[in-house]
């Protein structure tokens, strides 16, 4: 799950660091994934490297200290890959790119979060002009090209080649002036995110085709949630929270039970990111989880790429880290390094196929002071 990026987080208990609206910023995304990432100029560089920030739009709880070792150096350049831009429309700028599962589809930000730019396998496929003159982000994109977009409590899913959208509305007994969002999206056209309501907040799903009727997630006694991410199974990840001392990761299965994910013990609090394939990450705090390990239940495993954002990984458990310098893929054979565009030494990854043949971010070029070009790397025939 993704992105990339200020970030969009809920208030952590337990902790001083709130995350109030990222990923939308990383998370935010308001989102995560995005506005870290539109850099003006050097000196924004180097702060958000200096600072640890999330450049990904997508939702990210609040980064804890990072025990875990930074990725080895790479020896090499990927083989097989390359790097190729994504055309944009003449004096647009666009955020850091999103690409679904299969790695087709692809959109962005574009004019500052005004309008919307699509790509189908590389290509321009929609430009969609300005939704009711207010500034939006992009929270996922689907298998069809189907672009999740939200703007305060408002939510609508853009379709290439439909001049109609779809909105996303609250249960009736969700509190309207209370926290919700949309946080995720799948292949399958399916939203989790969280909503209020006089109980507590609550994790929620809509189901592709009926926006008007979300569901709420199952939540244990006495607890809050809410859900981050989705995969194309059908299992959603996010949090529980008890309001005291911890928020704990948690993952409703696709056959509706759910799974407390267990915790390092000197880490206190966490949150599902990401699922892809059989793992479950957090990103933000540098630990993954395998669910079907078998017997005795998943472990937390430190992530040899460390924590932040900038970070995606694909099903078998490649990582694509890309956070201001050279962007590289790290795995079981290594560490590579990506191609480089010529002119651009500075590179931001924001999104990655399921299978980690396509790789989304943007390169910025320092001396012209832009906010940066999207581009993909391609892998593979």
């Amino acid at each position: 799950m993704n992105p990339l990026q200020e970030l969009h987080d809920l208030d952590a208990p337990g902790t001083e660091l709130t995350a109030e609206g990222l990923v939308r910023a990383g998370r935010d995304r308001v989102r995560r994934r995005r506005r870290a990432a539109m850099i003006s100029t050097t000196a924004a560089v180097a702060l958000i490297l200096t600072a640890g920030v999330a450049a990904l739009a997508a939702v990210r709880p609040p980064v804890e200290p990072d025990p875990a070792p930074m990725y080895p150096q790479p020896t090499s350049s990927a083989p097989g890959c390359r790097a190729q831009w994504l055309p944009v429309p003449k004096g647009t700028e666009t955020s850091q790119p999103l690409v679904d599962s299969t790695g087709l589809w692809a959109a962005a930000e574009a004019d500052g979060g005004y309008s919307l730019v699509i790509w189908r396998d590389g290509a321009v496929a929609a430009e969609v002009p300005a939704l009711e003159h207010s500034m939006f982000s992009i929270v996922g994109i689907s298998a069809t090209g189907s672009v999740l977009v939200a703007r305060a409590h408002r939510w609508r899913i853009i379709t290439p080649g439909r001049s109609e959208t779809v909105e996303l509305s609250l249960p009736p007994d969700a509190n309207p002036s209370g926290k919700a969002d949309v946080t995720g999206m799948n292949a399958a056209g399916d939203v989790v995110g969280y909503a209020t309501f006089a109980d507590g907040q609550r994790a929620m799903l809509w189901r592709h085709g009926d926006g008007g009727r979300p569901t709420v997630l199952a939540t244990p006694e006495g607890l809050a949630s809410a859900a981050f991410t989705i995969a194309d199974n059908g299992s959603i990840g996010g949090y529980v929270d008890d309001h005291k001392a911890s928020r704990r990761p948690y993952v409703w299965r696709a056959d509706g039970t759910g799974l407390v994910l267990p915790m390092p013990d000197d880490v206190p609090n966490g949150s599902v990111s990401e699922l892809v394939g059989d793992r479950a990450v957090d990103f933000a705090r540098g630990l993954w989880w395998q669910l079907s390990e078998e017997p005795g239940g998943p472990e937390p495993q430190w992530l040899a790429t460390g924590s932040g954002g900038g970070r995606v990984m694909a099903a078998d458990g490649t990582i694509a880290v890309g956070t201001g310098g050279d962007a590289v893929l790290w795995g079981s054979g290594g560490t590579v390094r990506l191609p480089a565009q010529p002119g651009f030494e500075r590179y931001y990854v924001s999104g990655m196929s399921a299978d980690g043949r396509v790789i989304a971010g943007s390169a910025v070029d320092e001396a012209a002071a832009s906010a940066g070009r999207p581009l993909r790397w391609v892998c593979g025939a």
